[in-house]
């Protein structure tokens, strides 16, 4: 199986920011890692999705004055009236998850996308450009989720920041998916495949 010495050479090397890493090294290991990343967000984020789902579930029972339930075939729809912020799940600990999975997974990925690069003639330093993005987030999200109701003011900057967070992260992957430069250059010698 080709992904195994890809993973371990990676994973051997996750402190090494020098030399190359050819495409057929660096593409399962990356594959694997984004697989790994999702996973644990998932596993990190249910239990407070869960958790908020099931107060919203004991709230409507509790005060029937207070929600509209519809339901339909297989479904339920409940509509709380007024601000309740109790009931949402805790955006401090999901961001503070977030921003610790993704500084795990950042550490993982940064040798082996700086030797991609190289790999391609480029700087490592490409690999900084979706970075920059990351920590506005991590600041405006909290305050969008204030203590009563959502302060509207932050959306346009959230969804602004996060464009070009993802433009960002395109133009990346596109440069991580060029070919290499045949023979030798200043990065060193040609990866074996």
């Amino acid at each position: 199986m080709k992904a195994l010495p890809s993973i371990s050479e990676s994973l051997r090397n996750v402190a090494n920011f020098s030399g190359r890493q050819s495409r057929d090294r660096f593409w399962p290991y990356a594959l694997i890692l984004f697989v790994v990343e999702t996973a644990v967000m998932m596993m990190a984020f249910a239990p407070e999705f869960i958790a908020s789902f099931q107060r919203i579930q004991q709230f409507a029972i509790d005060n029937p004055d207070k929600v509209t339930v519809q339901g339909g075939r297989g479904q339920q729809t409940v509509t709380v009236h007024g601000n309740y912020s109790e009931l949402w799940p805790d955006f401090d600990y999901l961001v503070t998850v977030i921003a610790v999975v993704m500084g795990v997974f950042t550490v993982l990925y940064a040798a082996a996308v700086v030797r991609r690069l190289h790999d391609t003639g480029r700087s490592g330093f490409w690999g900084l450009l979706p970075l920059v993005f990351l920590p506005l987030p991590f600041y405006l999200v909290p305050r969008f989720f204030s203590d009563s109701m959502p302060d509207l003011i932050w959306v346009l900057p959230l969804i602004v920041n996060n464009l070009l967070y993802v433009a960002a992260l395109i133009f990346l992957i596109y440069l991580l998916t060029r070919d290499g430069v045949d023979g030798e250059n200043r990065y060193g010698p040609q990866p074996v495949a």
